[in-house]
């Protein structure tokens, strides 16, 4: 492993656990699997938080912008991810799914032809009628420049609730 950086914590704490733990089997195998998918969790949750920390100043600055969008690339797919993971977790709410059953052809048309401003209106519309809190994790679907990358989350997000 690479010591010429210093390790995050989260990796710290890791790698003595895996020390400790040796050999791999039974609980000690159990304990340290679910250490690595908490880490897992919590590093992709991270991601997701600087990312939407980023896009507060790339609203506001150039260099921040040229970041974000950079950022925004590197995490692409962790972003397709979390927002069909999003998608499929509302879907458990009936009043929101049937909103987006009611509304997803509509939506999915919007985004083909790359209507931003339509489509953020249309899903935040849903959510308020739905009384239901917006996820801001759909806010850096909105912030690509490049409208491709914004169909691909967007579409993402809508097969995970539309049926």
């Amino acid at each position: 492993m690479n010591t010429s950086i210093e390790k995050i914590p989260i990796i710290r704490e890791l790698e003595e656990k895996v020390k400790e733990v040796q050999p791999l089997q039974g609980e000690s195998k159990k304990e340290l699997l679910q250490l690595f998918k908490t880490s897992l969790k919590e590093l992709n949750d991270a991601k997701i938080q600087y990312l939407q920390l980023l896009e507060l100043l790339a609203d506001t600055d150039k260099e921040f912008y040229t970041l974000f969008q950079d950022a925004s690339r590197r995490n692409f797919a962790d972003c397709v991810d979390k927002l069909n993971a999003i998608g499929r977790q509302r879907k458990k709410n009936a009043t929101l799914r049937k909103a987006f059953e009611g509304m997803g052809y509509r939506l999915m048309e919007q985004t083909r032809a790359g209507k931003k401003e339509d489509v953020f209106h249309g899903i935040l519309r849903l959510y308020m009628t739905s009384n239901q809190s917006f996820d801001r994790e759909l806010l850096v679907a909105f912030k690509q420049a490049d409208n491709e990358m914004f169909k691909v989350l967007i579409f993402s997000f809508l097969s995970g609730i539309i049926e």
